[in-house]
């Protein structure tokens, strides 16, 4: 990305949620430089040594109905559970657990694939772990005069279940009252069986409960986490790392480490180091040190990894770089980067590094984040509209970056000083740090890679655009191909996904009016292009075949759109019962009836549900691409499984 930059001073930006469509953010010069940057610390054998090789999914047969929420003899024993309202809504994907929702009331409730657990109570379901789910649900206590929506852990699954702990607090949606921080451990703000109701709540400690060992019936305190009458565990990030309790209170600037296993008389853990930000606070109003972030990284073996960001829309004299945000406001940055190992004490700066201007860290220990933001994103609905009817629109996958690289290693995103055409921007890149907070270094990639079959694309993550490049990919031991070289700022590519040994890649001509956006075409594993740049939309390949989209001008103003069964040879055959792409499948509709095809025509599910979502994910369970399907059909919710 390109910054303007302070003639004296370097840095980055907030970061985006969405990931955007691939932009002219640099140019191809300072992409060459920052290579030349790049020097390698370790001799690497293959990409993958660090990247997870994921397998291709196969081409889709069948789809078997595995449950119908809405026969379920459990769910309608529920008082509360109405199966002419419930649909199924999303999947948590880290869990495999389905969210059932209320159309009347908006509420949730939880299934799986073959078992009714929670009906549709709850305003909403935070986070799963094992058989426990941390909920929002509406509850009216005595004595009070209207609803008040609590937070609390309630056991779904297994003996004792459904049993609900806690929901004694009110719930602010921006503040982690309730966390698990391991398979059995819950962090709780205050206390679990006090009352947080009707008021303003500061809470001044935390307590950590094991929610496994008392077998559903209790929850068992393990310790009090209280750092200082100043410190405000209201604003403050709970997490643990390898018996490494993290408080973190960006409002104060400190981070806080504790130990699990040693707790004093008063059972309170211990504290085992408290470290300021990277950046002086005094140095800014008071009003300034609202917009100071701390944030911590965990890379293994103690060492942790620091990074302190200011961003203001006002500027100030030390500010490193800038960025504008989506409402194209500039504001003005501050980023520091350190490495800090809690047992021994050592706070080393990243500043002689190359590395300091800190981005984002991923690795497994914020795998379940990170996959949280790539669900969200490929759930969401995205459409245009062609002759007064909108249409669903295919997207390219959204990874989550955590599930690219394997365990022991670490990816560091962070921005790159160049010097194109004389002055200096910024690029983002990568490198890698092994669980020893050791640098590596991969100097042919400037992104991660996602491999599929052996095969790599460069892929950029959520937070951040894809600048143009060549059309690239990368084979497993190291072999770059070239299928097509950028030409100029004007005309440039971005390779999107491979599957299937069928690489996609955008290519985008800033000259040709003709074009309604940028073009899809594809290649082969050899780098020879075996689908023409002149899809819309086109799909993954699964097996022989992929779905793509060409729009064409009509009468008038409009545009017609037309839809294609695509071979891998670029054959393609229009088909006129598409209503929407997705991976590996098509949606169909009749009337107001939908159903499901395979790529290669297969029927799936005929024409005859109210309703039908096709949801996918993306990097689970050894493969690139794991589909799940929901549909209502004559008002009863269904689950399917594609094979």
């Amino acid at each position: 990305m390109r910054f303007r930059i302070h003639p004296c001073n370097l840095q980055p930006a907030t970061c985006n949620l969405k990931p955007k469509m691939k932009k002219p953010l640099i140019i191809l010069i300072a992409i060459l430089l920052l290579c030349v940057l790049f020097a390698c610390n370790k001799a690497v054998l293959g990409y993958e040594e660090y990247f997870v090789n994921y397998a291709s999914q196969k081409p889709y047969t069948e789809a078997v109905e595995v449950f119908n929420v809405s026969k379920d003899e459990k769910a309608l024993a529920h008082p509360l559970f109405n199966a002419e309202n419930v649909y199924i809504n999303r999947v948590l994907s880290s869990s495999g657990m389905y969210v059932i929702k209320d159309s009347k009331t908006g509420l949730e409730g939880l299934c799986s694939e073959s078992e009714f657990f929670l009906a549709p109570i709850y305003t909403r379901i935070i986070e799963i772990r094992g058989d426990y789910a941390i909920a929002v649900r509406p509850i009216a206590f005595e004595g009070f005069t209207k609803l008040y929506n609590c937070v609390g852990v309630v056991k779904f699954r297994g003996a004792n279940s459904p049993k609900e702990f806690g929901f004694r607090h009110e719930y602010f949606a921006g503040i982690e009252q309730y966390k698990f921080i391991s398979d059995n451990l819950l962090m709780v703000k205050g206390a679990l069986g006090n009352s947080y109701l009707g008021q303003s709540t500061r809470y001044d400690f935390a307590k950590i409960y094991d929610f496994v060992s008392g077998g559903g019936v209790q929850m068992l305190e393990v310790g009090e986490i209280r750092i200082s009458a100043f410190l405000n565990m209201n604003l403050s990030s709970v997490s643990l790392y390898d018996n490494i309790i993290t408080v973190v209170n960006s409002d104060e600037n400190k981070a806080t480490f504790l130990s699990l296993n040693k707790i004093d008389k008063q059972g309170r853990f211990e504290i085992l180091l408290e470290q300021n930000g990277l950046i002086d606070t005094n140095k800014h109003t008071v009003d300034d040190r609202r917009h100071i972030e701390l944030e911590i990284y965990y890379v293994g073996n103690d060492w942790f990894i620091l990074r302190s960001i200011y961003v203001s829309t006002v500027f100030f004299d030390d500010y490193d770089l800038t960025r504008e945000d989506s409402k194209g406001t500039t504001r003005y940055l501050l980023i520091r980067s350190a490495r800090l190992n809690v047992k021994s004490n050592l706070l080393q700066s990243f500043a002689h590094t190359g590395v300091d201007k800190m981005l984002l860290v991923v690795n497994k220990y914020n795998y379940n984040q990170m996959r949280e933001l790539a669900d969200a994103y490929n759930d969401e609905e995205h459409s245009k509209e062609y002759n007064g009817e909108t249409f669903g629109l295919y997207y390219p996958p959204v990874v989550p970056p955590s599930a690219l690289i394997k365990d022991g290693f670490t990816i560091l995103y962070y921005a790159s000083p160049t010097w194109p055409q004389g002055f200096l921007t910024y690029v983002d890149t990568f490198c890698i740090m092994d669980s020893r907070a050791n640098i590596i270094r991969l100097n042919e990639l400037w992104m991660p890679l996602i491999l599929v079959d052996g095969i790599g694309v460069l892929t950029a993550d959520i937070n951040f655009g894809m600048p143009p490049n060549d059309a690239e990919f990368f084979h497993i031991d190291k072999k770059r191909i070239v299928a097509d070289k950028i030409i100029d700022s004007r005309i440039f590519y971005n390779t999107v996904a491979t599957h299937a040994g069928i690489t996609l890649v955008n290519r985008v001509n800033l000259d040709d009016p003709t074009i309604y956006g940028s073009l899809m075409g594809a290649y082969n594993t050899k780098g020879v292009l075996a689908v023409p740049y002149e899809y819309e939309e086109l799909s993954l390949f699964f097996g022989e075949y992929a779905l793509g989209s060409i729009l064409s001008p009509a009468s008038g103003n409009n545009v017609a759109k037309k839809y294609y069964r695509v071979s891998r040879t670029g054959g393609r055959t229009e088909l006129s019962d598409v209503y929407t792409i997705k991976n590996g499948v098509y949606i169909t509709r009749e009337g107001k009836k939908y159903g499901l095809k395979a790529n290669d025509g297969t029927l799936l599910i005929p024409n005859r549900a109210e309703s039908i979502s096709v949801i996918d994910s993306y990097l689970v369970g050894g493969v690139f691409v794991k589909t799940a399907v929901v549909t209502v059909e004559d008002g009863e919710a269904k689950i399917y499984r594609l094979k």
